[in-house]
């Protein structure tokens, strides 16, 4: 993520200050024209981008070590069992985030820099700065319409700008695909781990003594060896003895040779007719196994041999074994002859630890998301001013505004569309890439590389539909997780509740009328609307308490958390005051029975403001649902913000949902005003 993040500042330093080059183009002519050297134009360029990048390395600093650590040490707290934490300036960190980008920044603006201002003054008051001859315009077809090829002549005059875009597509794209594959590639691996296990049951026994009656019992050799291979952290590998005609190994293994498993091959990018070399833990003795093909088991690293060549191998007794492989538990073996037992839930169990680490992803995703949709907006801006001038002249030949933008959003937006389709292959492949060359090198054990498509159709949702699907994508694996950890759901039932509930909700979010630009509360009924997709296909409903208590934790997760920070850090400001003043004058609930009416009640000593409200969509929706005796769950919520925003204690005596005759929130200035 690091890595990928660094890129992409790099591209946003090199297109901004090629962007300011060209806007400033005659003013920069004129300087030197006027006797000022390109050593003062450089220094004068990369003044503001540097400071401006120091100031923000000294914010992130400062707001990680204060602000924001409480929340991301909750995220490890709710994934690992740690003792408690004293936190620590660390200079690697310091180095990697800091220290690196304002490197970066210097870097890459004085060779843009330097490169831009190589160009003569006259050119640069021409605004050519292209340091190539003017080409002729493409040829077009004089049967097409006129604002087709008005259109088309757009696209081609642009054409740099929308290469320009194709890579912050590219780039931006890879990071939020990369924070969305998590979540798809662990489930689907886990079922592909199940799938592909040898049996139900492995027994390892405490010695070849112990004997089973079972008749469908079969009995192998095993022993755990480590890999030795350069630029690889260590792994342990599963050497398995397997007998002939294995029912459960359905594979013919060449006497002197082996099979290994598919994780072998993949994650050491080994092929056949290799030889695989292995050493024992703790020695230096190695052993060497020619590999005669893979073996489709995802569950471990593995290799199956014969058992003879096993037996001769690791010099062992004919009569040698480990354990017995079974489909059925083996009850005449007494547990105290057992060493371990695998089972099918154990071949998950690395998805399992890892999938509580799935929320922090998420945290990954959502940061992808917004570092994308900002190079939209950034560079499709950049195309658009660029053309100012333009623009300027087809208003002066009599273009309405709505056609204008017709002909200029419609080039900017096949570009992307285009840039989109190109980029999902080329994301596969970088991500493939860092899986393959860096992943594998710095972690043991073996994950697929599967990423899902509805990564990519997720990517396409994000450009062009909106906050409804942005927040379903933000808190549904945290809905999910809870109905196993909170109500108590089995995992397989989870998924398919939150299969079901994305179908309800893309129906419940059909329905709903439009908002006002000026309506503040459309994410609070969006926020509903995830919750009741859910509870409408809960096989049971939960009680208002334990309804609360799922809410309140699905909804608050890091992004959440960080958002009412935010917010708490302006807290009763004059900014607030006037938004607070505004919506109370607004009155969407008049016009809009999905939104809310409210009214602002400062308190008389200036401790603090009520916001007091008649109306409440919430009540609205989920009445309509007949849900409406669950609404006081999610009033609770109200409580959880104003304590993660940090500078107010939150007040209430009321609720519509309670049967009050308002709902009052009350925010009362917290002593001391620490945040």
């Amino acid at each position: 993520m690091l890595y990928i993040m660094l890129v992409i500042l790099a591209f946003v330093f090199a297109v901004t200050v090629s962007n300011t080059i060209s806007k400033e183009a005659g003013s920069i002519g004129t300087l030197r024209a006027s006797g000022y050297g390109r050593g003062e134009l450089v220094r004068h360029y990369l003044a503001l981008p540097v400071l401006v990048t120091v100031l923000a390395a000294v914010a992130g600093n400062v707001l990680g070590y204060t602000v924001f650590e409480d929340l991301f040490v909750k995220v490890y707290y709710s994934s690992y069992s740690l003792v408690t934490y004293k936190t620590l300036l660390n200079g690697e960190a310091f180095l990697l985030t800091t220290v690196s980008s304002v490197v970066l920044m210097l870097v890459i603006n004085t060779l843009v820099l330097v490169r831009r201002l190589k160009t003569a003054p006259l050119d640069f008051l021409r605004g050519e700065l292209s340091g190539r001859k003017r080409r002729r315009a493409v040829r077009l077809s004089a049967k097409l319409p006129f604002l087709q090829r008005f259109g088309m002549r757009i696209f081609f005059q642009n054409a740099g700008s929308y290469v320009v875009l194709f890579f912050g597509i590219l780039f931006g794209g890879t990071l939020a695909v990369f924070g969305m594959l998590f979540g798809p590639m662990f489930e689907e691996y886990s079922v592909l781990a199940r799938e592909t296990m040898v049996s139900d049951y492995q027994y390892i026994v405490k010695s070849d003594t112990v004997k089973t009656a079972d008749p469908q019992a079969e009995k192998f050799c095993l022993t755990t060896l480590d890999t030795d291979v350069e630029g690889y952290v260590k792994d342990g590998v599963s050497v398995y003895g397997i007998e002939d005609g294995s029912q459960y190994i359905k594979a013919d293994i060449p006497a002197g040779e082996a099979l290994v498993s598919q994780g072998v091959m993949k994650k050491f990018g080994y092929e056949i007719g290799d030889e695989l070399t292995l050493k024992e833990p703790y020695s230096t003795k190695t052993y060497t196994f020619r590999i005669a093909g893979d073996y489709p088991y995802l569950a471990s690293l593995a290799v199956y041999m014969p058992r003879e060549d096993y037996l001769e191998m690791f010099d062992k007794s004919d009569e040698y074994f480990t354990g017995y492989f079974s489909n059925t538990e083996l009850k005449d073996i007494d547990e105290e002859d057992i060493f371990a037992t695998v089972m099918l839930q154990d071949a998950t169990k690395i998805v399992d630890q890892l999938s509580s680490l799935i929320g922090f992803m998420d945290y990954f995703m959502v940061f992808g998301v917004l570092i994308f949709l900002l190079l939209m907006f950034l560079l499709t801006k950049q195309v658009i001013e660029k053309n100012s001038r333009s623009i300027a002249m087809t208003k002066i030949l009599g273009f309405k505004n709505g056609e204008i933008a017709k002909l200029y959003l419609l080039a900017t937006s096949v570009a992307v569309i285009a840039s989109l389709l190109v980029s999902v292959p080329l994301i596969k492949l970088l991500l493939q890439w860092a899986f393959r060359y860096y992943l594998y090198t710095k972690m043991s054990g073996y994950i697929p590389y599967i990423i899902s498509d509805s990564c990519f159709v997720k990517l396409f949702v994000m450009k062009y539909t909106g906050m409804p699907q942005g927040m379903w994508l933000l808190y549904k694996r945290s809905f999910q997780r809870n109905l196993i950890s909170v109500l108590g759901s089995e995992p397989e039932k989870a998924r398919k509740t939150t299969r079901k509930a994305a179908g309800e909700y893309r129906k419940i979010i059909a329905k709903l009328p439009g908002f006002e630009k000026g309506d503040r509360f459309r994410m609070n009924l969006v926020n509903c609307a995830v919750l009741i997709a859910f509870l409408l296909h809960m096989d049971e409903k939960p009680s208002v308490e334990k309804l609360t208590e799922y809410y309140a934790t699905s909804m608050m997760t890091l992004p959440t958390r960080v958002f009412c920070r935010i917010g708490g850090i302006g807290k009763f400001s004059k900014k607030d005051i006037v938004s607070m003043k505004k919506t109370a004058a607004f009155r969407a609930a008049d016009r809009n029975p999905y939104s809310w009416n409210m009214e602002y009640i400062p308190y008389p000593d200036g401790s603090g403001y009520e916001a007091r409200f008649s109306k409440c969509g919430i009540c609205t929706l989920m009445k309509e649902y007949g849900l409406y005796d669950l609404t006081p769950a999610m009033c609770h919520l109200d409580y959880d913000m104003t304590e993660a925003g940090g500078a107010s204690e939150f007040i209430r005596e009321y609720t519509l949902a309670g049967g009050g005759p308002y709902c009052d929130c009350g925010y009362k200035k917290r002593m001391g005003g620490s945040i």
